[in-house]
């Protein structure tokens, strides 16, 4: 495994952690939502075609049809008259038979994964439809009909051809969730923000460039992704999500952020990335109950001292800024699990750090680290290092400390040998010294020591 695999498994880790114990476990791009009682694809029956699920019709409540290379759907879908969840997904139709309109007890339908270029009108008429899935098509608009579906809850509508939303969608009183990821969407319309009880809006990957200021008008929103989009700056109305717990502007064009920002005073997941951020603002450590803050890819030459107070910081990414040191009050916090500073310009780091005993994963690597403090090898519950990439010659023996240390990555320093000590690192899985100066017989002296350790020089 390269160190490149390792950080890509400890960022699916960081950003998922924040919400694995709430109503909403981030994954990736996707969301997954705790749905309560309401069906889940996990229960679902699963056919190769209607007619062979036929004999069960007037008992089910959940069909798949997921994966069966329909390019249509039986007259007999009429049939399943207490169908409560249908997946038509990853197949290949692009009509649906007036017949489904029949299925009036139907809450759960997706057609993702189809060639539908249009909405199809029978959907219309499911009148207790919940959520509807159609991503992965190739929709160019959603159709003003769309608001007869008085009891949706949950539109996902992600990967089409959307280049503007429907001014009716503010006619969905009981929408809480939208994804519209993956469109060429450039703005969003002012009917939209009347959407009251919105709770999630997932619309990464578009062609925003600005937020308008009603967006303050969205007092339930939990969730909003606006990662990759072309924004440049952020209304300072957006403070007034006073409920928001999860922000993503990743991947923009901001040079600031407001001074309102520190007004999300629930906000515990935040990213930053990618942008051009050079400082941030000083009221940024009011927002304490932050839990995860990536901050990866911007411009700061200094530390940014904001980050000092956020003591509630469980995982910190600042890796590729213009970083030259870390300031010692880097100690106040005492909660930080995950830490990846790389890509920086670091030559040290201060021996504060040594009392953050919660570290299990730190990495260092691009920088020009050349030595450590004596005690930095008192993190007794460092699992991950990865010091790749600097210009280290020594480990010193106090490297034996780190006793429940798996993963240590020291590629591409100056390492003539390693210290006889770190034979007490008994839980050590992998090691990696490639590009050193190590002789052969300190190579075969290391293998030695380490035998149930996976090595690579």
């Amino acid at each position: 495994m390269s160190s490149k695999s390792v950080f890509i498994v400890f960022s699916l880790f960081i950003f998922s952690e924040a919400y694995s114990q709430s109503a909403y476990i981030i994954q990736g791009d996707e969301i997954r939502i705790d749905t309560g009682n309401r069906p889940l694809p996990m229960n679902i029956r699963s056919y190769r075609a209607i007619e062979n699920a036929l004999k069960d019709a007037p008992n089910l409540k959940r069909l798949s049809l997921s994966n069966s290379n329909l390019t249509s759907v039986s007259q007999k879908i009429s049939e399943f008259s207490n169908l409560e969840m249908l997946d038509l997904s990853n197949n290949k139709l692009m009509t649906l038979p007036k017949e489904l309109t029949q299925l009036k007890k139907i809450k759960y339908l997706n057609l993702s994964g189809n060639k539908f270029d249009i909405i199809p009108s029978e959907i219309f008429s499911l009148d207790n439809l919940e959520i509807l899935e159609i991503n992965n098509n190739s929709i160019t608009t959603i159709p003003s009909e769309i608001s007869k579906l008085k009891k949706l809850t949950t539109l996902k509508i992600s990967s089409n051809k959307l280049s503007s939303l429907s001014d009716n969608l503010y006619q969905l009183e009981n929408l809480k969730v939208i994804y519209l990821s993956n469109n060429d969407i450039k703005s969003l319309p002012k009917k939209l923000f009347q959407c009251s009880k919105l709770e999630i809006l997932v619309i990464n990957k578009n062609k925003l460039k600005s937020l308008p200021t009603d967006i303050s008008k969205f007092q339930n929103l939990k969730i909003l992704n606006l990662n990759t989009n072309n924004i440049s700056s952020l209304p300072k109305e957006i403070g007034k999500l006073i409920n928001l717990q999860s922000l993503d502007l990743g991947n923009n064009n901001l040079k600031t952020l407001p001074q309102e920002i520190s007004n999300l005073s629930n906000l515990t997941y935040l990213k930053l990335d990618n942008n051009q951020i050079s400082a941030l603002p000083k009221n940024f450590s009011g927002l304490n109950k932050l839990y995860t803050l990536d901050f990866s890819n911007n411009r700061a030459k200094i530390f940014p001292f904001e980050f000092v107070n956020l003591t509630n910081l469980c995982t910190l990414n600042i890796r590729k800024n213009n970083l030259k040191e870390v300031p010692k009050l880097f100690s106040n916090l005492n909660n930080l699990r995950q830490l990846d500073a790389s890509q920086n310009q670091l030559i040290t780091f201060p021996e504060e750090v040594a009392h953050i005993r919660s570290l299990v994963y730190i990495d260092l690597s691009s920088n020009m680290i050349h030595n450590f403090p004596d005690n930095f090898w008192n993190l007794q519950n460092l699992s991950t290092l990865i010091l790749d990439n600097n210009k280290i010659y020594t480990l010193p023996n106090e490297i034996g400390k780190l006793r429940v240390l798996q993963v240590l990555m020291l590629n591409n320093n100056k390492l003539n040998y390693l210290p006889a000590t770190m034979e007490y690192l008994y839980n050590l899985k992998m090691l990696q010294v490639k590009n050193n100066p190590m002789s052969d017989n300190d190579k075969e002296k290391t293998k030695r020591m380490l035998k149930t350790v996976r090595l690579s020089f």
